[in-house]
């Protein structure tokens, strides 16, 4: 996995990310154009057209973030609308049918040794190609610290004054042309502090739904989100949150008819339940590696390792894992399952690389 060190105006961050990471972004739009075609029948044209529609959205919340993505469409040699589309992905094509598959827990102290926010990302084996490491340094934001998809400009990460954010993606048919949730996590990580965080959640319409873990030194929030509303929860010791939406105002809210949560959410949700209920405290970093490890429900694992004959532009693996340890700053990556990583990275967000 490329670790690209990002810096300068929006225009000069994405180029940079675009030149550096060009066969990764080819790589990804490769990926998703079959993605599109297999599971809803849109060809990646049709998806440029679609993307258009969350241009003012996006202009309306933060300018920079298309300066950002025409760097990168520059950089790469691509049309900035194919860059639009990896960034819009969610709210164009997998609100119906399909969702990237995550679980994510947080925990905060006495219950955690220190606060951490810690998630599988699960997502098909072509895309796994496309993961980078971004180190974004901005002028007048903190320094952002993430793991994404080649070309997508917000994900999973921390920023050097401890904010983070995890993602789980809900499948829902309900889906507007608000802030893309790709960019509302960026948002996410560009705040000074957790509470700009929350209040950019909880006033912003975000397109699609996503469950949000966001956090700091002090404090864990799991927020449940949709284009309609938010549901805002306080750990007190520890939450954890898979594909499906949990909160019943939330749910009544939607209907239940526009839900279709896939069966292993509710498998995957359980065993985090029996995990975080049945260990030691004070937890950390090893026990938390542990759960995303956890591998006992063999049909619906936390921990998914490639079956054979595998499709890898449709079957569900985990891609990476992260664990970040928002007291110290340590933020830990492996790429490909925990339980036999590919790889390890660690650097620390209040110290760079280490």
């Amino acid at each position: 996995m490329k670790h690209l060190l990002l810096s300068g105006t929006p225009r000069e961050i994405g180029f940079q990310h675009g030149s550096e990471a060009a066969e990764e972004i080819n790589e990804s739009i490769r990926s998703y154009r079959e993605f599109f075609v297999h599971e809803v029948s849109l060809e990646w044209e049709d998806a440029k057209e679609i993307a258009k529609n969350y241009i003012p959205s996006i202009e309306q919340h933060n300018s920079d973030l298309i300066e950002e993505m025409e760097g990168i469409a520059e950089g790469a040699n691509l049309d900035f609308l194919d860059i639009l589309v990896l960034n819009c992905r969610s709210e164009i094509a997998l609100t119906h049918n399909r969702v990237d598959g995550c679980t994510s827990v947080g925990v905060v102290p006495p219950y955690g040794k220190y606060t951490f926010i810690a998630q599988n990302w699960d997502w098909t084996l072509a895309q796994a190609k496309s993961l980078v490491m971004l180190t974004i340094e901005q002028k007048y934001k903190p320094t952002i610290y993430m793991t994404t998809e080649a070309g997508i400009i917000g994900k999973i990460g921390a920023n050097s004054n401890g904010v983070a954010v995890g993602l789980n993606a809900i499948r829902a048919a309900l889906s507007s042309y608000g802030m893309p949730l790709h960019l509302a996590l960026r948002e996410v990580l560009n705040s000074e502090t957790v509470e700009d965080a929350l209040e950019f959640v909880k006033t912003t319409e975000i397109g699609s739904c996503a469950n949000f873990v966001i956090g700091g030194k002090f404090t864990v929030y799991n927020c449940e989100i949709s284009p309609m509303k938010v549901e805002v929860k306080k750990a007190e010791d520890v939450v954890y949150h898979s594909n499906h939406l949990c909160a019943e105002n939330l749910i009544s809210t939607i209907g239940k008819e526009k839900l279709a949560p896939p069966v292993d959410s509710f498998t995957r949700l359980e065993r985090m339940k029996i995990l975080t209920s049945s260990v030691n405290v004070p937890v950390t970093k090893d026990i938390i590696f542990e759960w995303l490890s956890n591998d006992e429900d063999t049909e619906h694992p936390i921990n998914r390792v490639p079956k054979e004959n595998i499709n890898e532009f449709t079957d569900m693996v985990t891609v990476f894992s992260v664990i970040m340890n928002l007291t110290t700053g340590q933020y830990d990556l492996y790429e490909g399952q925990p339980s036999k990583p590919k790889n390890i990275y660690q650097l620390n967000i209040y110290g760079g690389i280490r």
